[in-house]
């Protein structure tokens, strides 16, 4: 394990209605999956929630790509027993902890040599979105959403660690500096917007991040 995978949930309420936006270091999760921990969600807490996967390379198998043969799935029912339960534990902490906030809604630009379309270079989607969350009285920074396109694929086949990739480094730095929770939700990736790196290494995952 290089860093841990997480994670991570904003309750977004207007007291009346709520929504979970939930965020998950991993290569992906199956509909009928996410419709399972949808379901569960309302029943326990009574939240509609929306799911999105990081898309990260090098995270356990959750839809079948990595087994031992192309006939074989990869998949490890426990695994995906022990994701469900740590969602639902997400949701049901940040319901725990909701408080009047503000909302900043904006955009910025993804800086240069971070991301290239290695199919057609001329199509990127080069748009980063962000919401902000602060405590309506204090100010004091609860979190933040963060939206864009690039597939964490900065560590290839050859890292046999675990890791969210460049994912891991952009949640940390900004948290850091910005207090709070992060939740990353990935954005178009097409086939296919990857890092802009020189080399396969943590350092150039750090850099991307």
């Amino acid at each position: 394990v290089h860093d841990d995978l997480y994670v991570r949930t904003v309750v977004i309420s207007n007291c009346n209605k709520a929504v979970a936006i939930v965020g998950v270091d991993s290569i992906g999760l199956m509909y009928n999956y996410v419709k399972k921990i949808q379901k569960e969600a309302k029943e326990k807490y009574g939240v509609k929630v929306i799911v999105g996967s990081s898309h990260c390379h090098s995270t356990p198998d959750t839809i079948g790509l990595w087994g031992p043969n192309q006939t074989t799935s990869g998949v490890d029912k426990e695994y995906l027993d022990f994701l469900s339960n740590k969602i639902l534990d997400s949701i049901d902490i940040a319901l725990k902890n909701a408080t009047n906030a503000e909302i900043l809604v904006g955009h910025s630009k993804l800086p240069f040599g971070v991301a290239k379309n290695t199919r057609d270079p001329g199509i990127i989607d080069e748009e980063i979105s962000y919401m902000l969350f602060k405590d309506a009285s204090s100010k004091r920074g609860l979190g933040f959403l963060i939206n864009f396109g690039l597939h964490p694929e900065v560590l290839w086949s050859d890292n046999l660690l675990l890791t969210a990739d460049y994912v891991y480094y952009l949640l940390k730095y900004l948290e850091e500096n910005m207090g709070g929770i992060g939740v990353f939700l990935n954005g178009s990736l097409g086939g296919m917007v990857t890092p802009d790196v020189k080399a396969h290494t943590f350092e150039e995952a750090e850099r991307i991040g």
